[in-house]
């Protein structure tokens, strides 16, 4: 009874009351570092998507630029075929043609980064609405822009390639310029580099109505991937400025 008695109760509750506050602090204090890690790692991500949509805003423009200058080598083409002229600067027609000539197939749009951020399962972690929508619905944006723009390869095999074959003559065209469409720096790396002999004269392509039908199928294109590029840019844009806020944040 004695040994009852000269317990410290109060001294043993302290002691207790200690150890489970140590115990919920260091539950407090674990959780506290595997969410900021948590925030850590999702702020790198996003940080990743914005620099290669803010890259990608680039790409979209050079890809404009050669569109446009595709189809502003189209138009000439037409506007020739319009002129009762008796001679016809072959030169000229070469360089048009090389411009029709060209293709390009890929997206203009970076996606490691989204990829990356999409297959980590933390898109539930992002506080805005705005932007959990908007790089969910990337995936399809980018579906939709791949079909516009993959039009241009299968034109160029399709329709373009094999006509020029059959019509005209491709060593003589690719040597007509070392242009990149929409660059007005030369480039030699882009000129066909041996000279071939029996030149034709592709003026007579501007009276053959399969020809002009080509080119007005080509023009179509060249459209749509303009089209495309102003919907890419739009969307890009968006999801710049929403990827910026929760970055803020």
């Amino acid at each position: 009874m004695n040994t009852v008695r000269q317990i410290s109760w109060p001294r043993i509750f302290a002691e207790g009351g200690a150890i489970v506050v140590s115990i919920l602090l260091a539950f407090w204090v674990d959780a506290w570092w595997d969410d900021r890690q948590e925030q850590i790692e999702l702020q790198e991500l996003l940080s990743a998507v914005l620099d290669d949509f803010q890259e990608s805003i680039g790409w979209v423009e050079n890809r404009r630029s050669f569109a446009s200058a595709r189809r502003e080598s189209i138009v000439k083409l037409f506007e020739l075929a319009n002129d009762d002229a008796d001679e016809y600067d072959e030169q000229t027609i070469d360089g048009l043609l090389r411009d029709v000539a060209w293709y390009l197939s890929d997206v203009p749009v970076v996606t490691s980064g989204l990829n990356t951020f999409l297959s980590s399962g933390k898109i539930g972690s992002l506080r805005s609405d705005a932007l959990r929508r908007n790089l969910a619905d990337w995936p399809s944006t980018l579906l939709w822009l791949e079909t516009q723009i993959s039009t241009d390869k299968e034109f160029a095999f399709d329709f373009w390639v094999p006509f020029i074959h059959k019509n005209g003559f491709n060593p003589q065209i690719a040597r007509a310029h070392d242009r990149f469409p929409g660059d007005s720096e030369p480039d030699s790396t882009w000129k066909f580099p041996i000279a071939v002999r029996g030149k034709v004269n592709h003026s007579q392509l501007l009276a053959n109505k399969e020809f002009l039908n080509i080119l007005h199928t080509a023009w179509s294109i060249q459209s749509n991937v303009l089209n495309a590029c102003d919907e890419a840019e739009k969307s890009l844009n968006e999801s710049i400025g929403l990827l910026q806020k929760e970055l803020d944040r």
